[in-house]
């Protein structure tokens, strides 16, 4: 529907209708950003590692070849832990973790946030490929115990434009 400006006044007289909410603020469309250069880590390969990656270094806990081969594309060898069941490191993801700041500190860079849109794509692709589901009517989460990691990834839910709430449990 076509918006309209209304004075507080009026809003107030009509905030409900039928007892649910009469007025709503559309949400802004995705940002519109040029590519960050020199990101040190690829931001689908930083995604999936800030969801299912090892706060202390660069290794994954994965059950999904998918997400194996995609970080593999990005130029990573992958080797198998063997006292892990899922336990994969990533080789050289520990050392640009520990450039970025990342070790112990999992977060998303500021330059990831403000990436273009295909940029800051592929970093959702990484989290929701790891900690990420979507149910049969469109509605998708993401979990995570991190409440920083969270706080993250609504901001960069609403880079694109997307309603996101932070549920603490």
């Amino acid at each position: 529907p076509a918006g309209q400006v209304r004075t507080t006044r009026e809003i107030l007289e009509t905030l409900k209708c039928g007892g649910g909410n009469n007025h709503a603020v559309r949400v802004t469309g995705p940002l519109d950003l040029p590519p960050v250069e020199g990101l040190p880590i690829p931001p689908y390969v930083l995604g999936a590692w800030l969801g299912d990656g090892g706060s202390s270094g660069g290794d994954i806990t994965c059950n999904d070849q998918q997400i194996l081969d995609e970080i593999a594309a990005h130029g990573y060898g992958i080797r198998k832990q063997p006292s892990m069941p899922l336990g994969y490191g990533i080789l050289g993801l520990r050392r640009q973790l520990r450039i970025s700041g990342l070790l112990k500190n999992k977060h998303i860079p500021p330059a990831y946030l403000r990436g273009s849109y295909a940029q800051r794509l592929a970093l959702l692709q990484g989290l929701m490929d790891t900690d990420g589901w979507s149910e049969t009517h469109g509605r998708c989460g993401f979990a995570s115990m991190n409440r920083g990691l969270a706080y993250g990834v609504s901001e960069l839910l609403h880079s694109f434009g997307v309603k996101s709430a932070v549920v603490p449990s």
